[in-house]
């Protein structure tokens, strides 16, 4: 049935949710450091199943560069194909212009998995958050893609 005749809160959404898609990985949380502009390094903490992984990485391309790589780190051991999953694009954009420091940013993140070339967008009012959410939507959607299963 279309997720839309389904209620958020019942059981029969519950266990269709399940039935059609299982999450391969779920962020618990991130800490980011950038330090003095010399490198930037990030700690990330990610359930696999039922494995928590803590793990880091560092760049000297940006906090964005080191959530992917940190990112990629954690899920590699289940998910060795990671790395096939290839970011083309990345923008960022202001979603509240009026609000200024204050404003919501949408991070679109266009990606390649073999032939395949499919888009993911965060947004948040921190820019690091949303670049989390549109990485973590990529890779979740490249795993489908390498499994076979993707829409």
């Amino acid at each position: 049935p279309p997720r839309s005749t389904l209620s958020s809160s019942s059981a029969a959404s519950d266990v269709y949710k399940r039935q059609v898609y299982q999450q391969p990985f779920t962020i618990i949380n991130y800490a980011a450091t950038d330090n003095s502009n010399k490198y930037q390094s990030v700690g990330m903490e990610v359930q696999v199943g039922d494995e928590v992984i803590l793990t880091t990485a560092e760049s000297r391309r940006g906090l964005v560069d080191a959530i992917r790589k940190a990112l990629d780190k954690a899920i590699e051991s289940k998910f060795p194909d990671v790395s096939m999953i290839k970011l083309e694009d990345f923008r960022v954009m202001d979603l509240d212009t009026e609000k200024g420091t204050a404003a919501r940013v949408g991070v679109l993140i266009r990606s390649r998995c073999d032939s395949r070339v499919f888009g993911t967008f965060g947004v948040s009012s921190n820019m690091l958050k949303a670049s989390l959410d549109a990485i973590e939507d990529s890779n979740k959607f490249g795993l489908l893609v390498l499994s076979g299963r993707a829409p």
